[in-house]
């Protein structure tokens, strides 16, 4: 009788085909692991409100409160028709604001004020994490004139040691230059 007739499969393959469902079997059996938390936080100015005379100045920290820290990279815009940044370093060339304790145990990759931007970049050593809270830098203000020195977030970003990057929660300041308490309570 003529037809058509299967032959078993090739030697090699009831071992390729076993090997490969045991593989299987065991990735289903597996622990799944959940992905790391990214970063987050809150990035804040203190004091956030200050009332100065002409020629007064202040030291406004840049504080975190952070979960998952690997770099933070923070910008600060100013009035320069109102305040000036009292550079912290006057060895090093430029316009720096002071370093801060937290989080430590890594390296300032950014400290430069130019233009009304404060830019500030920190980064704990290669791809550890930190969390906890504590002050990031100060910086040191001088009222120049009268106004209102608003110090408005530009860049508020956090990054984890995988490299995910997420937008930190901020709460900004201003700088009242020369104006009296009613003053201040009108233009709110």
């Amino acid at each position: 009788m003529q037809g058509w007739h299967r032959a078993g499969a090739p030697g090699w393959a009831r071992p390729l085909l076993t090997s490969g469902v045991l593989l299987l079997l065991a990735l289903a059996l597996m622990p799944v692991t959940p992905a790391a938390a990214a970063p987050s936080g809150t990035i804040t100015m203190n004091p956030p409100n200050s009332t100065l005379d002409i020629g007064d100045t202040v030291n406004v920290t840049i504080d975190l409160d952070v979960t998952n820290l690997n770099r933070v990279a923070v910008g600060i815009s100013y009035d320069t028709a109102v305040l000036q940044v009292v550079d912290s370093d006057g060895a090093t060339a430029g316009t720096q604001i002071l370093d801060g304790p937290f989080p430590g145990g890594g390296t300032v990759t950014q400290n430069d004020v130019s233009a009304g931007i404060i830019n500030y970049q920190y980064q704990v050593a290669g791809t550890s994490e930190v969390s906890g809270s504590g002050t990031l830098a100060t910086v040191q203000f001088l009222a120049l004139a009268e106004g209102s020195g608003d110090l408005t977030f530009t860049v508020r970003q956090f990054e984890d040691g995988s490299g995910v990057v997420a937008n930190a929660t901020t709460a900004a300041a201003i700088i009242y230059v020369g104006y009296s308490g009613e003053a201040i309570s009108a233009a709110l």
